[in-house]
């Protein structure tokens, strides 16, 4: 038996207004159709079995979001753990009950949520469950109905085609304030709660020609009654009204029962790690689009850092290694990564497909890098290249100017106009390589492993930022960023891990390293102070003291170079002039650090880094560093977007921007 609630008309005395199946005269005058029961005939007020079921919203989410993210978070961590919560008490207190994720949305804002559809639950169960769910989310309310033929409140239900934010904004302008959201392929079901029945009319008019389900029943929302007081003032009241609902609830076993739930999933369903990118969505809002500087967003970010690392640990930067701030460190990349796993920020097959299917592009236009090896590594050479400091609209374009260049000449160009003049640094040296090995014996030895000090033997370069025992690619002769990293992902070999912009950004956002602090004197204060513990001259003004310190750091460098061994088993170790050097060169001027300064940074990085990786393979989550990289990227990126940064290029895809540049140049470059 079932029932179909389509279009209704709620008469002046607030009772329904039923008119028989066969008065079409009335139904076509009206345009109203009713609900029967098809075997009987009977008219009702409410779906078949309507007092058999109860539903809970309840929400992970802590922060007000924007529609968009909060439809991205359906795919969080924090809502996939509370859906296996959810699911676990359900199970436990003897619930048949499924697990939707839902938006609940208003006007100011929105939030990512679950609703749990339970048949036969009892009321007492329905608001014990509830409070359960309410209490491990951190929920300020949880909304509860319960179908009842008598009951005084309505739950509604129809579907709205098409984009899901015209959706949301037809619902608000049509006086449906407060509703729920499932969204699918064509659109989205709507569920609005009409707990005194007054919104009949608006969900009338909101539904338009679609078939509405409604039930009667019983609602409430249980958690805290306060509207004023802080947001923590108000979810610690709601903590408080459901350890009373469960301590007084009248289901047998209730709080034995809790006490197994919290202990298994309290932690869980704690808020994220605080140096991760959810934990600093979740707890401030979005800032108005494109109103922040990229460094200004930077600076917040890393005094965000330092403020929980000073409470955590008495420092405010993480500039050296100790087995406490290193794991700590990893289980916050971790936490990061899996949650670009799963919110839909991420591109962890970035290199893998991505990369390859912008090269079925650049193969149309250029048909012979298909063929012949050594045309497809001078493609590969002159996109790597052409990718230090420019955007990837620019980087493609780019990379087909030097590439069409070396084709035409069989010579890379060395006077691009370009922002950073390494491009045509390194163009000169892909020159100087194929001249002398020519270009199959290039791209074999770009490709051959040696350490640092055979690869200065053989071509007279230092590999910055590294040290002499490290082991390398041949490439490395382009620079850690692009000869380390980005060329060697682009040609298949994953494991090297590319340090770029962005993700120095991600790693300076939970360090509090990523840009210089506004107040030098006390960094300075130190620097002096160092110098004079060494008998070294101290001088006041802060461009001498740079120079110094600048001095001191490349010191080091070659002292580390030489003794490498010594440092990685302690035998050896930094000074106090050398973290305080460190430190004012990464001050000085308040700029931005977008490499590691050195090889040991580097190593510290790499080492925290691979360990992270670690602690998700042990979950069964197994990803090479450069997937790890690409899914790392483009969350901090839509983070500095959160936040209101001035940033380009939020949508990291060469395979876009080929097939943008395929299709405003038809004609392919070959010919």
């Amino acid at each position: 038996m079932t029932f179909r609630a389509e279009r209704f008309h709620w008469g002046d005395d607030d009772k329904f207004d039923w008119h028989p199946a066969g008065d079409k005269a009335w139904h076509e005058k009206r345009d109203v159709d009713y609900i029967q029961d098809p075997t009987t005939g009977r008219f009702e007020g409410s779906r078949p079995g309507a007092h058999e079921e109860g539903i809970e919203f309840v929400s992970p989410n802590t922060a007000t979001l924007g529609l968009n993210l909060a439809h991205q978070a359906l795919g969080s961590e924090r809502q996939g753990a509370l859906k296996q919560a959810s699911g676990e008490i359900d199970r436990t207190l003897g619930i048949q009950a499924e697990d939707h994720d839902i938006i609940g949305a208003w006007k100011d804002g929105a939030e990512n949520s679950v609703m749990s559809v339970a048949k036969g639950a009892s009321w007492d169960q329905l608001r014990l469950a509830g409070a359960m769910k309410g209490h491990l989310g951190d929920q300020k309310q949880v909304l509860l109905f319960r179908g009842e033929a008598a009951g005084p409140a309505v739950l509604y239900k129809f579907e709205a085609p098409g984009d899901i934010q015209k959706i949301h904004e037809g619902l608000l302008a049509d006086g449906l304030a407060f509703h729920t959201l499932v969204p699918h392929e064509k659109g989205a079901t709507v569920y609005v709660a009409d707990l005194d029945g007054k919104l009949h009319d608006a969900v009338a008019k909101a539904s338009g020609t679609a078939t509405v389900e409604y039930t009667h029943g019983r609602a409430e929302f249980i958690g805290t009654q306060q509207d004023t007081g802080s947001d923590r003032e108000q979810r610690d009241d709601a903590r408080r009204a459901y350890e009373q609902i469960i301590r007084q609830s009248p289901v047998q076993g209730s709080q034995a029962t809790w006490d197994r739930i919290h202990n298994r999933w309290g932690e869980e369903l704690a808020r994220p790690h605080p140096l991760t990118a959810d934990s600093i969505m979740i707890g401030t809002t979005a800032a108005k689009p494109n109103s922040i500087a990229v460094h200004d967003v930077a600076q917040q970010l890393n005094d965000r850092a330092g403020k929980v690392l000073q409470e955590r640990f008495g420092k405010s930067s993480l500039e050296e290694s100790t087995p406490e701030t290193d794991n700590y460190l990893a289980d916050a990349i971790a936490a990061d990564l899996k949650a670009g796993l799963n919110n839909g920020h991420s591109s962890p097959t970035w290199y893998s497909d991505k990369m390859k299917a912008a090269m079925k592009i650049a193969e149309r236009m250029h048909p012979e890098i298909a063929r012949d090896p050594d045309k497809h590594f001078a493609y590969i050479a002159a996109l790597a290249v052409t990718s230090q400091g420019e955007v990837v609209d620019s980087n493609v374009r780019l990379a087909e100017e030097a590439y069409s260049h070396f084709s035409r000449t069989g010579q890379f160009p060395t006077d691009m106009k370009v922002k950073n003049s390494g491009i045509n640094g390194n163009m000169e040296k892909l020159n100087k390589f194929v001249a002398k090995f020519g270009l199959d014996g290039t791209r074999t030895f770009f490709n051959k492993e040696m350490t640092v000090r055979e690869l200065k033997q053989i071509t007279g370069y230092k590999v910055g930022r590294t040290s002499m025992d490290d082991v390398v690619n041949g490439s490395a002769v382009l620079g850690p960023k692009i000869g380390l990293g980005f060329y060697q992902n682009l040609n298949g070999n994953f494991k090297p891990l590319t340090m770029d912009i962005w993700f120095m950004r991600a790693w300076g956002r939970m360090t509090n390293t990523g840009v210089g602090q506004p107040d030098m004197e006390p960094i300075a204060d130190r620097l002096r102070n160092a110098l004079k513990e060494e008998g070294r001259r101290a001088p006041a003004s802060m461009e001498a003291l740079n120079k110094i310190a600048n001095e001191v750091y490349d010191e080091h460098e070659k002292n580390y170079a030489e003794h490498q061994a010594e440092y990685k088993s302690g035998a050896r170790s930094k000074s106090e002039l050398v973290y305080a050097a460190e430190r004012f060169v990464d001050s000085y001027g308040g700029k931005m650090v977008e490499a590691p300064r050195g090889a040991e940074q580097r190593e510290y990085i790499t080492r925290v880094f691979n360990m992270a990786l670690g602690k998700l393979a042990a979950q069964g989550i197994k990803l090479e560093p450069a997937a790890a990289q690409a899914t790392w990227w483009n969350p901090e990126k839509v983070l500095y977007k959160y936040m209101g940064g001035r940033s380009k290029d939020v949508a990291t895809d060469y395979e876009k921007s080929m097939a943008k540049y395929e299709a405003e140049h038809a004609v392919p470059q070959a010919a």
